[in-house]
């Protein structure tokens, strides 16, 4: 079984956990869109404090876990906070439980992507229509 991971806020001593989320090890939480932003979103909110990933199995950071064992975990407080900012969607699962859904998607039909093929000075949109660059 591979190492599991929190991100601890040394300086507030919080912790955002990914176990909610369906993912908790380093490639889940990179790949998880979810989890992805609300790393990205913690990061960017608390800008100037220690933040960093704690692993279960990391000898470095296992004095560290022990001590954040009591610490407040504020993922849903982060997730309601993307969520009023119009990040995320939320919806209930069948057995009642919440899910959330990046409702950013919406919004990346106009957001112009770069085809590394096109000429230089080219940018081709999601619709494929080719636009010259300034």
């Amino acid at each position: 079984m591979g190492q599991t991971f929190e991100l601890i806020n040394l300086t507030q001593r919080e912790k955002i956990s990914f176990y909610s989320l369906g993912g908790y090890k380093a490639r889940e939480i990179a790949g998880n869109e979810i989890c992805a932003m609300l790393v990205t979103w913690y990061l960017l909110r608390n800008q100037g404090d220690q933040i960093q990933f704690v692993g279960d199995q990391d000898p470095a950071s296992s004095r560290l876990v022990d001590s954040i064992e009591n610490w407040p975990d504020r993922t849903e407080e982060v997730l309601s906070e993307m969520t009023d900012a119009g990040l995320l969607g939320v919806s209930l699962a069948g057995d009642g439980s919440t899910c959330f859904m990046n409702r950013w998607n919406t919004h990346l039909g106009s957001v112009p992507m770069i085809d590394l093929t096109a000429p230089l000075g080219q940018v081709v949109t999601n619709r494929g229509e080719s636009e010259p660059q300034d």
